[in-house]
């Protein structure tokens, strides 16, 4: 079970990100459902997805209503490669889909160094610097998640870092060859 949790909110089109305690796989399936659906509406003139497709908290949102994501892990202890995948993804999306500015807060020396080994800094503009307060919630339960939803996720947030660095390619390579061959039990 994860420590960890991920929030999200939205203020003025700009969609918060927040990153809390020890943020590990378990956690990120909400996440990647995020993801899918900021590039649905990326992509797409009617964003009136069917509301179990569509994260309640987008249903309505266009790409007029997203102007810049933050992701901030200043209050993140650990962060396993798949939340920094996903990460890596969600900013992905936003700067290639939207063309909008990322950028990724973090005080933490040791999540910084994560940030750094995984090559965020390609994908986020990255600063060393405290957050204001924003209005987030907690995405959604993690007792819910399948194992062909977490599998998927799993997958998804490691086929993101083999793209950003050669060091990445080579730490997850194997990993991302082996989970497309396993079908995972359900």
């Amino acid at each position: 079970m994860s420590t960890g949790q991920i929030k999200y909110g939205c203020v003025e089109g700009t969609h918060v990100f927040e990153f809390i305690g020890e943020v590990r796989a378990v956690s990120c399936v909400c996440l990647s459902d995020m993801v899918d659906a900021f590039a649905y509406i990326a992509n797409t003139t009617d964003n009136n997805l069917p509301s179990a497709n569509m994260p309640q908290c987008l249903q309505g949102v266009s790409s007029e209503h997203i102007k810049c994501l933050l992701v901030d892990l200043n209050q993140s202890e650990f962060l396993d490669s798949t939340a920094l995948g996903m990460i890596a993804r969600l900013g992905a999306v936003f700067s290639q889909q939207f063309g909008r500015q990322c950028i990724l807060l973090c005080t933490n020396p040791a999540t910084m160094e994560l940030v750094k080994s995984m090559a965020l800094h390609k994908l986020f503009v990255v600063l060393n610097s405290p957050s204001d307060s924003m209005p987030t919630a907690q995405l959604a339960d993690d007792a819910c998640n399948s194992a062909a939803e977490l599998h998927q996720t799993v997958l998804e947030a490691h086929k993101v870092l083999v793209t950003i660095s050669q060091h990445n390619k080579h730490a997850f390579a194997s990993l991302v060859c082996q989970l497309e061959g396993v079908k995972p039990n359900v």
